[in-house]
C-alpha cells in the first residue's frame, strides 16, 4: 500500500534542485522486534541534513552532507530491502507499507514505513551432513556455544556464522581441506509449521597430520646464532601431531612475541584430497632483529607537579648466550633541581634526583613455551629533600600462559634499602 497525503506529481529524476522534493523525515512504525537503528541502516533514503552540515558541504564537499531529494526508484528498492531483511530474520509474512506526505509549498516530503512484522519463525531442526568418522571432541565442540540452535528464532546471518564456526572446528581437528557444500545446504520454510529446517553440508576430506618442519632465516649470513631449536621451541605443534589451524596461528604469535624476531610467518603445504599423502609440511620464515642495540634517551616528565629533566642510555643483546634470551641494561638519571649541579645527591642539600642502573634477563622458554622467566637486578640512588636512599633490588618472575587470554604471574622480590636523613 502506498498512500499519499497530498496527491502531487513526484519528480524521480533530474539534476536541478528545482522541482525535487527534499526529504524532511524518514520514520518507522510497527517494528517491535527489530530496532529502528538496524532498519535505518538498510535504507538508502536519508533525511536531508541540517543547516550546519549543509554549510560545511558548501565549503568543501568532504565536509558535511548535501541535500537529500526523494527518488522513487531508490525508495521502492528500500521497501524491498526492508522486506528481505525481515525475511532473513524469520519474518516470512512481513508486510512493508508506506506513507508519503508531500508539502508543495515547502517542497519537502515526509516518509513513513509502516511495518506489520507478523509471526517470527523458529528453527525446528538443524541437520549437519558429511561430518562422519570424526573424533568425539569434534561433536562436543559443535554442541558447545552454537550460534543458532533448535527453537531459536530463525536468522540467516546466524546460520552463516554457524557454518563458519563448525568449519573452524574441523580446521583445528585435522581437516584443512574441509569445504562447505552450498548446493547441498538449505534453509527450508514449511508452510504447515511456519518454521524452518536448516541443513548444513560439508565435504571434510581426509584427516591430516603435521609433517616436515623447515626453518628459513632471512638473515642467515649475519645472524648464524639463530639456530633452528630457538624456533622449534616456540611451536605449539610437532611432527606427527594432527593438523590444527589454531596451533599454526598460536605458533606464529609465540615467535613474534619472543623478542628476537622482527617478523615470523608460517606457510603450510596441504596436499589435495586426491594425493595419498596426509602430511602437511610447514616452512617457518624468520627475520631476526639486530643482535645488539644501543639506545640513548632524553627524559622529560611532570612528576609531583615539578618538571623533571634527565638522560639515559640502554643496551640490549638479543639471543644472549643462545636460547632466545634477551639481556638488557639501562642507566637513567633525572632531576628536578638542575641548579644543584654538580651536587645532585648530597644528603644535606635540597636536591631532588634519581639515578637507576638496571640489568634484566628474559628467558622465553622454561620447560615449555608457555612458561617464561625474568630476572631483574637494580641499583638505585634516590634523593629527596628530607632524605637520600640507596636501594638494591633483586626480582625473579615467572609467567605461565594458562589459556589464550589468561596468564598467571609469580614474582619474588628481595630489596635492601639504606636511608640517610637530611639534617
Amino acid at each position: 500500500m502506498l498512500s499519499l497525503a497530498v496527491p502531487v506529481p513526484v519528480f524521480a529524476q533530474g539534476t536541478e534542485e528545482e522541482g525535487l522534493y527534499e526529504i524532511r523525515s524518514v520514520a518507522l512504525e510497527g517494528n517491535d522486534h527489530i530496532g529502528s537503528s538496524d532498519l535505518h541502516a538498510q535504507i538508502v533514503t536519508r533525511e536531508t541534513p541540517g543547516f550546519f552540515n549543509k554549510f560545511l558541504y558548501g565549503l568543501y564537499d568532504r565536509l558535511g552532507r548535501k541535500n537529500e531529494y526523494f527518488d522513487f526508484t531508490v525508495f521502492s528498492e528500500d521497501v524491498q530491502r526492508l522486506r528481505r531483511y525481515y525475511i532473513d530474520r524469520g519474518f516470512h509474512d512481513v508486510q512493508v507499507d508506506t506513507s508519503l506526505t508531500f508539502l508543495p509549498d515547502k517542497n519537502v516530503v515526509d516518509i513513513l514505513f509502516l511495518i506489520n512484522e507478523g509471526y517470527q519463525s523458529t528453527v525446528d531442526t538443524i541437520i549437519f551432513k558429511g561430518i562422519i568418522d570424526v573424533p568425539e571432541f569434534v561433536h562436543e565442540d559443535m554442541q558447545s556455544s552454537p550460534r543458532i540452535s533448535i527453537h531459536d528464532p530463525f536468522n540467516r546471518g546466524l546460520v552463516d556464522e554457524e557454518v563458519l564456526r563448525v568449519r573452524r572446528i574441523l580446521f583445528d581437528a585435522g581437516y584443512p581441506n574441509v569445504h562447505f557444500l552450498r548446493d547441498s545446504s538449505s534453509a527450508t520454510y514449511f508452510t504447515s509449521t511456519r518454521n524452518y529446517s536448516v541443513t548444513i553440508s560439508y565435504d571434510i576430506g581426509k584427516r591430516y597430520i603435521w609433517g616436515d618442519i623447515a626453518v628459513k632465516n632471512e638473515l642467515d649470513s649475519v645472524r648464524d646464532d639463530i639456530t633452528p631449536d630457538i624456533v622449534l621451541n616456540q611451536l605449539d605443534y610437532k611432527y606427527g601431531d594432527f593438523y590444527s589451524h589454531a596451533s599454526r596461528l598460536s605458533s606464529e604469535q609465540n615467535l613474534n612475541r619472543v623478542g628476537v624476531f622482527d617478523q615470523a610467518r608460517i606457510a603450510v603445504d596441504v596436499p589435495p584430497n586426491s594425493d595419498p599423502s596426509i602430511l602437511v609440511a610447514s616452512t617457518i620464515t624468520v627475520r631476526p632483529k639486530d643482535k645488539h642495540e644501543l639506545a640513548p634517551e632524553l627524559v622529560f616528565s611532570d612528576e609531583n607537579n615539578a618538571f623533571n629533566l634527565g638522560a639515559g642510555i640502554g643496551y640490549s643483546n638479543r639471543n644472549f648466550l643462545g636460547g632466545a634470551r634477551t639481556f638488557s641494561t639501562r642507566l637513567r638519571f633525572r632531576t628536578q633541581t638542575i641548579n644543584e649541579f654538580p651536587n645532585y645527591f648530597g644528603v644535606a642539600t635540597d636536591a631532588v634526583s634519581n639515578i637507576d642502573l638496571t640489568f634484566e634477563m628474559l628467558q622465553p622458554y622454561i620447560f615449555t613455551n608457555k612458561i617464561k622467566g625474568s630476572w631483574t637486578f637494580s641499583l638505585i640512588r634516590d634523593k629527596q629533600k628530607p632524605y637520600r636512599q640507596d636501594i638494591i633490588r633483586n626480582k625473579f618472575g615467572f609467567t605461565d600462559r594458562f589459556a589464550d587470554y589468561t596468564n598467571g604471574l609469580l614474582e619474588w622480590t628481595l630489596e635492601r634499602v639504606s636511608l640517610d636523613r637530611n639534617p
